[in-house]
């Protein structure tokens, strides 16, 4: 006798569902770690991040699918790379398949909080059949004699593509690029094959802003799967996240399982669950699957960088008390002004670092006004002057503004609040205020007067410093 029956049961199950018939896991908690689906998404936020899960399908049923992975992801300078390490590991009764892989992602940035992430991974799969854990009929079928477990490796492939354009994101992925066919060899000369199919995914999600400071949100997710010869498979969910807190949310698998998720977040630590309910056949062997997720965020400083920020940002008005003693129309101490810009540079440098690390995505300098109610505060920083690169500006058209010398009476991070104190500046005489975008600190600063020269600007700070104390002038190089 040549057949062997290892997992007739499960087998008949998975085949008459369609939202098994692929070869890849199944999760309800990718939304906590996007990389499992789309190798893109490997350093999306920007920080060093170690994500551990497990997931067993179909609790109750022998040999039933296991998948555990281990991934490691970390961001490059200013976001334009990103790398990760992902291993996983899938048990299905005799099978059993393992893989490594290496992620490289490069994002190609075209606009505020805007790019387009492309990403390749390359690895290896180790495919194993182990027929001593088969569910035999004939103990004397020869194909059980010889060397009853073997296996095979061949090399895998991954490309993926995800466009964000703020808090849009739409992402395609194919997994096992390369579609290897390994073969084993059984000891009565039969061939088993395992056909690793080229699959395509795609996924839509919206982050929808509950708050100022972008730490809490609301978004869906779809997601839909496809191979060749197999139903089309897709997931819709809703999460609400914070980052300081941690998520619920509920995930609908079509004709598989409604699953709903929760996790908590501490001190960079996070633990998740996730309970699959299941739908249709498959109910009526096994009501339930589980996950669970451990991730923890390697260098979470940012309150230690927020100490650090706040001591630099009360060294910086000192000094620029210094330059306000020295009057607007007097030669301005150079070495002043390149310690003056050598502090907000670091302070900048601290700011990305504590977005990037687990603090506020909207993090701003203490010298931007006050997102409450859109005014200055009283510790709104005295600059007379700063210097920055035009190239990181935007004026209201997108466009690069020109060189020279602009006189800003405010900053906002909120638009709304930047447009209302512009219209406000103009309803008072200031025809010419516009907006300028910085994309550095993420903030629309509102300028009133615009010069290629140098004292003309210092002049005309001096006549509006009366009516708005905390005006500088802006330096576009």
């Amino acid at each position: 006798m040549r057949i062997v029956y290892p997992i007739l049961f499960i087998a008949t199950i998975l085949i008459s569902e369609n939202s098994f018939s692929q070869q890849l896991s199944l999760s309800s908690q990718y939304h906590q770690n996007m990389m499992t689906i789309n190798p893109a998404y490997s350093g999306f936020r920007g920080m060093t991040n170690v994500v551990a899960s497990h997931r067993s399908m179909l609790t109750g049923v022998a040999g039933s699918p296991q998948t555990t992975y281990l991934s490691v992801e970390g961001g490059g300078k200013e976001g334009k790379i990103g790398l990760a390490f992902i291993g996983f590991h899938d048990q299905t009764d005799i099978l059993s398949m393992s893989s490594g892989m290496g992620n490289f992602v490069y994002n190609a940035k075209f606009g505020d909080n805007s790019g387009l992430r492309l990403g390749l991974g390359v690895g290896v799969q180790n495919f194993t059949v182990d027929m001593a854990k088969a569910k035999v009929i004939d103990f004397n079928d020869p194909i059980l004699f010889g060397n009853l477990s073997q296996n095979r490796t061949a090399l895998n492939g991954e490309f993926g593509a995800v466009l964000h354009l703020k808090g849009f994101q739409l992402g395609v992925a194919v997994p096992q690029l390369l579609s290897n066919n390994p073969t084993i060899v059984t000891s009565n000369d039969d061939i088993l094959n395992y056909n690793t199919l080229r699959h395509f995914r795609g996924s839509l999600k919206y982050d929808i802003d509950l708050n100022n400071s972008k730490s809490a949100r609301l978004y869906p997710l779809f997601v839909v799967r496809a191979v060749n010869g197999a139903p089309v498979q897709w997931d819709v969910s809703a999460v609400i996240e914070s980052d300081k807190i941690g998520w619920i949310g509920v995930t609908y698998h079509n004709t598989y399982a409604v699953a709903f998720s929760a996790g908590v977040r501490y001190q960079g630590f996070s633990v998740g669950y996730a309970h699959d309910f299941t739908l249709g056949a498959v109910n009526l062997y096994s009501q339930r699957s589980s996950e669970l997720i451990l991730s923890y965020q390697i260098g979470n400083r940012w309150k230690e960088q927020e100490g650090l920020n706040k001591k630099l940002q009360k060294e910086l008005e000192r000094l620029e008390e210094d330059l306000e003693n020295q009057g607007d129309n007097s030669e301005v101490n150079e070495e002043l002004l390149e310690k003056q810009k050598e502090l907000e540079d670091r302070i900048k440098e601290l700011e990305k670092s504590k977005a990037n690390s687990g603090g506020s995505n909207n993090s701003r300098m203490d010298g931007v006004q006050n997102q409450t109610n859109g005014t200055p505060t009283a510790q709104s920083v005295r600059n007379t002057f700063r210097t920055a690169q035009a190239i990181d500006f935007a004026d209201e058209n997108g466009a690069t503004p020109p060189k020279g010398y602009y006189v800003v009476v405010g900053a906002f991070g909120v638009e709304e609040n930047a447009i209302n104190w512009k219209n406000a500046s103009i309803a008072k005489g200031n025809k010419n205020t516009k907006l300028l975008y910085n994309s550095n600190l993420q903030v629309r600063e509102v300028y009133m007067y615009y010069s290629p020269d140098r004292e003309p600007a210092m002049v005309e700070r001096g006549k509006q410093y009366a009516e708005y104390p905390t005006v500088w002038v802006q330096k576009l190089e």
